[in-house]
């Protein structure tokens, strides 16, 4: 049991003072820490609890003051706090800053009592979701990084770091720990594909506005439609929280893709059934940011073709356009406008008859001539934005601009 005037003191005094740190160093991480101590130090005979909840309850204090340096401010302020006097002797006191000192995973030495070997194995999170909090929030504060890009780059190869194969936390186990040892087969599965860290990254972070905002920000646009659309895409973004389901009534989120041949001859058209005409493959985000991902699983899935992305996979084109008011699987929907971002995909020649028809969307697929998808049998609002579309392929074809 832990001495009632000390736990009093200490949540009076001193949890409050957890107020100032970031979420990933404040009071739930250290109410956390405090109970797996508290787990770890039953494991140990003639252990002091009071002093094992007290190393714990002050090993972050000094995070505030200078993140880097934290664990030996903390020490500092847990010595220099005359009240511990009532419960500690001097050499218990030393002990225990000892321990704070030491408590870090990427400290190089163990650290030099059961103290510190009890609170830095519990001061590791068991769970990915909180990791991935933490070091988006100590970026945003402590962070040179520019952009969003640069700030997820950061995180990912400090956790690989720290968790990879080779990773320092993946060390210094000091007590049989079941659900660390999981945890870390689950955050080496992530980190091994980058692509799911993104996904999952932006989405424990809420940061998915702020990621296609930057890569909106990022695309230089083709012609005077796609400057002025640009500027209502990033409008859109900012005025609405949600922009990725099919909820926002006044616009939804689409991702398509103009997917060429080999020889960069052909295109891919489908003949829609709602718009009664043909335009290239895409579909509703419906909540997914990755829109690239999207804009191939809509062509896989309408048309059973893979497809491979062209120019890094970056945005080809932008184009906000008008959808009529329509009725779909049985339900009235209002007219709107898609926000519609399209990727250049392309599509081996051997497979290109390899192409079938979703017939609940389209009455059909088929190749045609680059020229041929703003002909008269396309959508009539889609004709221009194709047009557009197959002179941005041939600019970047002439300038062998177009690579995987």
């Amino acid at each position: 049991m832990i001495d009632n005037d000390l736990k009093e003191y200490i949540e009076t005094n001193i949890l409050t003072k957890y107020n100032s740190n970031d979420k990933g160093h404040g009071i739930d991480h250290i109410k956390y820490v405090i109970n797996r101590s508290l787990t770890f130090a039953k494991l140990v005979d003639n252990i002091n609890l009071d002093m094992v909840y007290t190393i714990a309850a002050y090993h972050d204090i000094g995070h505030s003051i200078d993140p880097k340096n934290h664990e030996s401010i903390s020490a500092k302020i847990l010595l220099n706090d005359s009240k511990l006097l009532d419960f500690f002797t001097d050499e218990e006191l030393i002990i225990m800053s000892m321990a704070i000192e030491d408590h870090r995973a990427s400290l190089e030495p163990e650290p030099r009592n059961i103290y510190g070997k009890i609170v830095s194995l519990a001061d590791r999170n068991v769970n990915i979701v909180p990791i991935l909090k933490r070091t988006y929030e100590y970026r945003i504060k402590h962070s040179n990084a520019k952009s969003l890009k640069e700030i997820i780059e950061e995180s990912y190869e400090h956790l690989v770091e720290k968790f990879g194969n080779e990773g320092y936390a993946n060390k210094k186990m000091y007590f049989e720990d079941d659900e660390y040892k999981k945890f870390l087969e689950d955050i080496k599965t992530l980190l091994n594909d980058k692509n799911e860290f993104y996904k999952m990254y932006i989405k424990v972070n809420n940061l998915e506005n702020e990621f296609l905002k930057e890569q909106l920000e990022m695309y230089k646009p083709f012609n005077e439609q796609e400057s002025i659309d640009k500027q209502t895409f990033l409008t859109f973004i900012d005025t609405f929280d949600d922009v990725l389901t099919r909820k926002n009534i006044f616009g939804h989120l689409t991702a398509s893709a103009f997917v060429v041949n080999e020889d960069f001859t052909k295109s891919l058209i489908v003949n829609h059934n709602i718009l009664g005409g043909f335009i290239y493959p895409g579909g509703h985000a419906d909540g997914e940011f990755d829109l690239l991902s999207v804009a191939i699983r809509e062509v896989e899935e309408e048309t059973g073709l893979k497809v491979i992305p062209l120019i890094n996979g970056d945005i080809f084109a932008l184009q906000a356009l008008p959808i009529k008011g329509h009725v779909k699987k049985g339900k009235y929907v209002s007219a709107h406008v898609h926000y519609d971002v399209l990727y250049l995909l392309l599509a081996k020649n051997s497979d290109m008859n390899n192409i079938r028809v979703l017939e609940s969307e389209n009455s059909q697929v088929k190749w045609v001539d680059l020229e041929d998808t703003y002909n008269e049998e396309a959508v009539d609002w889609i004709r221009p934005v194709n047009e557009k579309i197959v002179k941005k392929v041939r600019v970047l074809k002439k300038n062998g601009d177009i690579y995987i």
